[in-house]
């Protein structure tokens, strides 16, 4: 993933998250802001947290979640500990493990949104679409969208889809440079191709010749 990819990414994750955020925003603003200090201890992760961090990263934790289980059990150093100068934070296998942790948010959110392809539907059955959306057409859709630059070889779907509406669709992603397959979901909607003015004129006229060639030879008779 490039370093470009992985600004896009983390500016759409940020965006994303605000928005889940905004309603409760303001109540932690008026409530807690200006009591964030004696609430919270700021901590430098010293191994990953689940739920947390990773090893060099710091975090705002409950004073007693620090007090009595992550400085005691070698896990956290507090900010005003004199030791946390001496801490050494490989920062590039810091760097790889927050670009993948951003991936994941970013792919855990595509559930949300709704890729929509619109498809001629069969004579027979309206519900039913003549072509089928492939796993290639979502791929080259996200691709397009969000600039992932995820390969064909790397990306796979659990099935092509036929059915008018809305489907929750499972996908993988084998990532090389994080040497991991991540799994989410998309929202693929197919929608009934609108016929164009030209068709609807042509089928207008080709129904007023039907009911002409009737009309003549009933006359005929």
């Amino acid at each position: 993933m490039s370093h470009q990819l992985f600004i896009i990414i983390n500016m759409l994750a940020k965006q994303l998250f605000a928005l889940s955020q905004k309603r409760a925003a303001p109540l932690l603003l008026t409530q807690q802001s200006f009591s964030f200090t004696r609430s919270f201890r700021k901590i430098l992760l010293l191994q990953d947290v689940e739920n947390l961090g990773f090893q060099g990263e710091w975090a705002f934790v409950k004073p007693g979640y620090a007090f009595n289980r992550l400085v005691p059990e070698g896990r956290a150093l507090f900010a005003t500990d004199p030791a946390v100068e001496k801490v050494i934070t490989d920062q590039a296998a810091l760097k790889l493990k927050q670009e993948q942790r951003v991936l994941e948010v970013f792919l855990s959110k595509l559930k949300d949104i709704r890729i929509i392809f619109d498809r001629d539907v069969s004579e027979i059955n309206k519900n039913v679409a003549r072509t089928p959306v492939a796993a290639e057409e979502v791929l080259d859709s996200l691709n397009k969208r969000y600039n992932l630059g995820i390969k064909k070889q790397q990306f796979k779907m659990e099935q092509s889809l036929d059915t008018i509406g809305e489907h929750f669709v499972q996908a993988t992603f084998s990532s090389e440079q994080f040497n991991k397959e991540f799994s989410f979901f998309v929202k693929v909607v197919i929608r009934q191709k609108k016929a164009s003015t030209a068709e609807k004129r042509g089928k207008k006229n080709a129904s007023a010749n039907q009911e002409g060639d009737k009309k003549t030879a009933k006359e005929g008779k």
